[in-house]
């Protein structure tokens, strides 16, 4: 499982439903048509949370993958820019994702997309949402800066963090374990 440094993991009880991965070699967040038809890096797909099996499918779409490293990713620049309808040099590791599940269809059949559950939340959805138990909130893009979304980036990670402290000590003290902070 691969999770960006910027992740909370919020419920540790939660069960990935591995039972529905049998025949697919990555799980991640995103939308098979905007990959296939509109060709976006913004909601084709979210690679900060994904799951990879650890096989030669795997191996060989990394190494593709990391073709597109160079030069902090302008290197491929402009054959992305032919190709995607949405293209944002901010979003280096999706733009990338989405170009080689588009230009290279043997990974597409191997990847299942995951919209059942958060499992790659953006953090800015539980700014509304603060009653939500999710699996994980992915805080992308917030980085605690001084600019203007740092109140509301701020609010929510309080939030969720208490709640996820209130919740372990609930599960440690239900098996009798003491929790030392």
């Amino acid at each position: 499982m691969w999770i960006d440094m910027d992740t909370l993991i919020y419920d540790m009880s939660f069960e990935i439903p591995f039972e529905r991965y049998d025949k697919v070699n990555m799980v991640i967040w995103g939308d098979k048509f905007r990959i296939r038809k509109l060709v976006d890096g913004h909601y084709g797909v979210n690679s900060g949370v994904f799951l990879l099996r650890n096989n030669d499918w795997s191996r060989e779409f990394i190494d593709v993958l990391t073709t597109f490293g160079h030069d902090n990713g302008k290197a491929r620049e402009p054959e992305m820019k032919r190709v995607m309808y949405k293209y944002d040099h901010f979003i280096t590791d999706q733009n990338a994702f989405v170009y080689v599940l588009r230009t290279y269809p043997k990974f597409i059949n191997y990847v299942y997309f995951e919209n059942y559950y958060g499992l790659n939340r953006y953090w800015s959805e539980y700014t509304f949402l603060l009653k939500l138990n999710p699996f994980l909130i992915h805080f992308a893009g917030c980085q605690f800066c001084p600019g203007p979304i740092r109140p509301k980036c701020e609010q929510t990670w309080n939030v969720y963090v208490n709640k996820s402290n209130l919740s372990f000590s609930k599960t440690l003290s239900n098996l009798n374990i003491h929790h030392y902070k």
